[in-house]
């Protein structure tokens, strides 16, 4: 079984609401987790499509449209949320997935958060790949504090060890996800050439044996 968990915009790219009405997307309940201090409650809806099973989260405030901006502390909230109301739908729709794979630096606090201990050992036996689509400059996701005192840890909860660039000073989720995923993938053969050889990250990502990578994907 495939599940896809991804966020529902609140407009979408055409300035839209409600635009998954028509394929059939329906809201399915409400999870409820934890950014920071802030209790946050997330509209989950559900849809059947091809074989996958897709879940969507709503929220007007930390989802409203894609590539939306904000400072610091929005942008962590935003992908802390997205990591969290994740592993929690998971937990509660009693899915113990046997490999879980995240798309990019913006999903890369879920692998963390499956690590880091604040789900118990639910997620010890899962099998974590983080695919990487771009790690160039302007594309890792990195988060600047707006005080160079803070390394933000108040509101991702995490060992700073896992998020934290000492280098950069920042929080960088592709990072997390290189620190605690099993396995790392990418979009062709010769770009996971390429990055293991020239990438900041090349020290990390040269620790995996047989990366994935396939041009264009695999048919699902």
């Amino acid at each position: 079984d495939v599940y896809v968990f991804t966020p529902y915009y609140n407009y979408n790219r055409d300035g839209h609401t409600g635009y998954l009405d028509k394929d059939g997307i329906k809201w399915k309940q409400n999870v409820t987790t934890y950014v920071g201090q802030d209790r946050v409650e997330v509209g989950v809806h559900y849809g059947h499509m091809n074989n996958v099973q897709y879940y969507f989260f709503h929220h007007h405030h930390y989802f409203p449209t894609p590539h939306h901006s904000g400072g610091p502390a929005h942008q962590l909230q935003t992908i802390v949320l997205l990591a969290k109301a994740t592993l929690e739908s998971l937990c509660q729709l009693r899915l113990l997935p046997a490999v879980l794979v995240t798309n990019d630096w913006p999903t890369g606090l879920v692998p963390a958060f499956a690590r880091s201990g604040q789900f118990g050992s639910i997620f010890d036996n899962t099998t974590l790949i983080h695919i990487i689509h771009n790690l160039e400059e302007g594309y890792q996701g990195l988060i600047w504090p707006e005080s160079p005192t803070d390394d933000m840890s108040w509101l991702h909860g995490l060992p700073s060890h896992m998020v934290w660039n000492p280098t950069r000073r920042c929080v960088d989720p592709s990072l997390a996800a290189l620190n605690t995923v099993d396995q790392w993938a990418t979009v062709s053969v010769s770009y996971r050439e390429d990055l293991k050889k020239t990438s900041p990250y090349s020290y990390l990502l040269n620790r995996f044996p047989a990366p994935f990578a396939h041009s264009n994907g695999i048919r699902v």
